[in-house]
C-alpha cells in the first residue's frame, strides 16, 4: 500500500492555528481602519482638509404653502398637492485633489397630503353715476354693482363672494387736501348732498366702499374708490329768472345762497328798464331798499339783502334765435338707410322778449317765454343721437275714427283734443277768481295770474287772449 501525502506547511498552519490567524488579521484590519480614520481626521497641513457635507431638509406637515406658486389664488388650473412630510439627507464627500468623489442622497417620502384649493375673492363694484349743482347745494350719486340669485350662484362656483359693508365720502376744495366729510354711509345710500359750500368754488369728491373682511387676507379682498370725473364748480350767490315780461318790464324771480342762514331765499318783483335789480320800495317807504323780509316757514321769516349789483337794461319784444340738433339721414343701394351726418340747425322763435340785464361781470340775455320750452325747439337728432323716437306707433283705442266717418263720434273727442279742452276751461277758471281776488286779496291774485303764466302759458286763452291782461295786472299788483 502506497504512502499516503503528506499535508502542506500552510495547511497545517490553518489548521493548527486557523482560528488565531483570523483573529489576528481582523485585528489587523481593525487597526488599519483607526489609523485611516485618525489620517482623515488629522490632514496633513499642507492640503485642503476634506469636504464633508450633510444636509438636512425636513418639510413638516402642517406649513404654510399659500406662496408656492402652484397655490396662488386666481390660478384654479394650477392648483396642486401638498406632499406629506418629506426627509431629505445628502452627504458628499471630495478629495483635496479632486481624485475621489463621494455622494449620497437618502429620500424619506411619506404618503400625499390632502389637496388645498384657494378660491379667489369677489366684491361688488362701485361707479360713478351724475352730479349736479344747484344755487344752494351740489349733489354727487354712484351706483354700486348688485348681484342677482341666479348670479350669485353662478359667481360662488369659482369665487368666494364679500358683501360691501358701508362707504366713506371724502371732499377736497380747490388744490386742497381730502377731508372725511361723512363716514359710515349705509350700502342702502347711493348720494351724497352738499350744502355746506361757498359761491363759484371747485370741488371735487370721491367715494370709498368697503366690505366684510377676509380672513384668509387674500389680494383683492377690498373695496374701491372713485372720484367725480371733473372739478364741479358752484354758481354764485344769486340767481335770476323771468315770470312774464312785456316791453318796458319784466316780473322777475332773486334768488339767492344765503350762507349766514345756510339755505336759498328767493323774493319775485316786477323790475322797470334802468332798475337796480333787488331795490324796491318797502310799504310805507320812500326810497328803494335792497334788504327785505323773507319768510322761512313754520311762522319765521327773516331779513336779507337782495343787493345783487344787477341793472335792468331793457325789456324789447324779439324774436329768438336758438340751434337744436338734426340729423341728415344717409341712404344706401336701394334706398335702405345705412347711417345719418349730424349738424345743427338755426330755428327763430318768435313772440318772445328780450331782458337784458348787466352785472360786474357785463351784459347777459334772457328771453321769455324761454323758447327752449316751444315746440319747434325739440331735437331734430335720431333716436341713436339723443333725438325722439320716431318710429310709427299703432294708434291706441282712444281717438280711433270709425271707419269711413271722417270723424270721431259726438261725445268720444280724441284724448289729446279732450285733453287741450280741459286745460283751456282751467285756465280760464284761474283767471276769472285771480280777478275776484284783486282787490280783497292782491297776494293770492298774484299767486293765481302767476300760475297762469307758468303752468297754462302755452293755452290760447293765456297766450293770445289774456297775456297782456296779465301781465297788467301782476305789474300793478306787485306794485301797491
Amino acid at each position: 500500500m502506497a504512502d499516503e501525502k503528506k499535508p502542506g506547511a500552510a495547511v497545517e498552519l490553518l489548521s493548527k492555528h486557523g482560528e488565531k490567524i483570523i483573529l489576528a488579521a481582523a485585528v489587523l484590519g481593525l487597526v488599519a481602519y483607526v489609523v485611516l480614520g485618525v489620517v482623515m481626521a488629522n490632514p496633513d497641513p499642507g492640503s485642503k482638509p476634506l469636504l464633508a457635507q450633510i444636509k438636512l431638509i425636513i418639510d413638516e406637515k402642517g406649513e404654510d404653502h399659500s406662496d408656492e406658486p402652484s397655490m396662488k389664488a386666481g390660478k384654479p388650473d394650477t392648483y396642486g398637492e401638498v406632499l406629506a412630510p418629506q426627509k431629505t439627507m445628502t452627504l458628499a464627500a471630495e478629495a483635496s485633489d479632486g481624485v475621489a468623489t463621494l455622494a449620497t442622497t437618502i429620500i424619506y417620502h411619506a404618503k400625499k397630503g390632502p389637496v388645498i384649493i384657494i378660491n379667489p375673492v369677489k366684491v361688488p363694484e362701485i361707479s360713478f353715476d351724475s352730479s349736479s349743482v344747484e344755487l344752494d347745494k351740489v349733489e354727487v350719486s354712484w351706483t354700486a354693482e348688485s348681484w342677482t340669485s341666479s348670479e350669485r350662484s353662478q359667481l360662488k362656483k369659482g369665487h368666494d363672494l364679500l358683501n360691501l359693508t358701508h362707504f366713506t365720502i371724502e371732499r377736497k376744495v380747490g388744490e386742497g387736501k381730502w377731508k372725511v366729510v361723512q363716514s359710515d354711509v349705509p350700502i342702502t345710500q347711493n348720494n351724497y348732498v352738499d350744502t355746506d359750500i361757498d359761491p363759484k368754488t371747485t370741488y371735487h369728491y370721491r367715494i370709498t366702499s368697503h366690505c366684510e373682511e377676509d380672513l384668509k387676507k387674500r389680494a383683492g379682498a377690498s373695496g374701491m374708490t372713485i372720484q367725480t370725473p371733473m372739478p364741479l364748480t358752484t354758481l354764485g350767490i344769486w340767481s335770476l329768472s323771468i315770470n312774464t315780461a312785456m316791453k318796458g318790464q319784466a316780473y322777475l324771480t332773486i334768488q339767492k345762497f344765503d350762507k349766514k342762514l345756510g339755505r336759498k331765499v328767493e323774493k319775485k318783483h316786477i323790475h322797470h328798464a334802468k332798475d337796480r335789480i333787488g331795490w324796491w320800495k318797502e310799504t310805507g317807504g320812500d326810497v328803494p331798499v335792497s334788504t327785505h323780509l323773507v319768510p322761512l316757514g313754520g311762522g319765521k321769516s327773516a331779513s336779507v339783502d337782495f343787493n345783487t349789483g344787477m341793472t335792468l337794461v331793457s325789456v324789447e319784444k324779439k324774436p329768438a334765435t336758438i340751434k337744436i340738433d338734426k340729423c341728415d339721414p344717409i341712404y344706401g343701394p336701394g334706398g335702405q338707410r345705412t347711417g345719418c351726418t349730424r349738424t345743427t340747425e338755426d330755428v327763430t322763435i318768435s313772440n318772445t322778449y328780450e331782458v337784458v340785464y348787466k352785472d360786474k361781470d357785463g351784459k347777459h340775455v334772457l328771453f321769455y317765454p324761454d323758447p327752449m320750452k316751444n315746440p319747434r325747439a325739440r331735437s331734430k337728432a335720431c333716436a341713436d343721437h339723443g333725438g325722439p323716437d320716431r318710429r310709427k306707433k299703432k294708434p291706441g283705442a282712444q281717438g280711433k275714427l270709425e271707419k269711413g266717418s271722417g270723424s270721431a263720434a259726438p261725445g268720444n273727442l280724441p284724448a289729446n283734443l279732450a285733453a287741450k279742452r280741459a286745460r283751456e276751461k282751467a285756465a280760464e277758471a284761474i283767471f276769472v277768481r285771480a280777478e275776484g281776488f284783486a282787490k280783497a286779496n292782491p297776494s293770492r291774485a298774484i299767486k293765481d295770474f302767476e300760475r297762469l303764466l307758468e303752468d297754462y302759458g302755452d293755452t290760447d286763452f293765456v297766450s293770445k287772449k289774456k297775456l297782456i291782461v296779465i301781465q297788467t295786472r301782476i305789474a300793478a299788483l306787485s306794485d301797491d
